[in-house]
């Protein structure tokens, strides 16, 4: 049985990814942006499925980089999960969060960008100790907590998707895997392609950045009739 404490709200956070596509939408009817190609990564992944579910008409092509499309088994890890009980929680994110969070960040990084090597001082450089701020910690912990069954009910959607879809993959990524997500998407719409990334993680766009872009530029250029860069 579910706890009481957990997800008071469970149908207006599961909208989550929905509330950000609609506000992206917004954003680029100000800016005037036309015919967009949205590129989503992991997490955010689902938002451009969102996005091109909600808009069909106002969206030119998704692209996933290693992007989340499906639910999964197993749940989240302990510390999403803690984060929402009362008190405790607050308690969690205000005292110990940071400090475990430093001394844990390395082999969390790690195990993002295995088997390829984390890039020399990518921790500072990208400021990704930002992320252990109390707001932010359980910010991302209720996004990362209610995203498997967000999903679960996207899923059955995707068949409706008719604009063009680039999956772009890591063959040894272990924390998006393919066979749960890109591949069980290719079996839901004709309109994706996906490329795979030999002995690539989940980091793919940082240790494989030129590769990625060509892929979405080569996307981009079938997309609007136009010639590949270099052809």
């Amino acid at each position: 049985m579910k706890k009481a404490w957990q997800d008071s709200a469970p149908e207006r956070q599961q909208t989550l990814k929905i509330v950000q596509a609609r506000l992206i939408h917004k954003l680029l009817q100000e800016l005037e942006v036309e015919d967009p190609i949205l590129v989503g990564y992991s997490c955010a992944a689902p938002v451009v499925l969102a996005y091109l579910l909600d808009y069909p008409q106002q969206a030119a092509g998704g692209v996933l980089l290693a992007g989340g499309s499906h639910p999964w088994q197993g749940g989240t890890a302990w510390h999403n999960q803690i984060a929402d009980v009362p008190v405790v929680g607050d308690l969690f994110a205000w005292t110990l969060v940071y400090p475990l969070g430093r001394m844990m960040l390395q082999d969390a990084v790690g195990t993002v960008f295995t088997p390829n090597t984390v890039p020399p001082d990518y921790i500072d450089k990208t400021g990704i100790e930002l992320t252990l701020r109390p707001s932010v910690f359980k910010a991302n912990a209720q996004d990362v907590r209610l995203l498997s069954d967000f999903l679960d009910r996207q899923q059955h959607r995707y068949p409706e998707i008719g604009q063009p879809l680039l999956l772009i993959t890591g063959e040894n990524d272990d924390v998006v895997p393919a066979w749960n997500h890109a591949d069980r998407l290719l079996q839901q719409t004709t309109a994706a392609e996906k490329v795979v990334l030999e002995q690539t993680g989940h980091a793919l766009h940082h240790t494989h950045p030129t590769r990625v872009a060509a892929l979405i530029d080569g996307f981009s250029a079938r997309i609007f009739g136009r010639s590949e860069i270099g052809k």
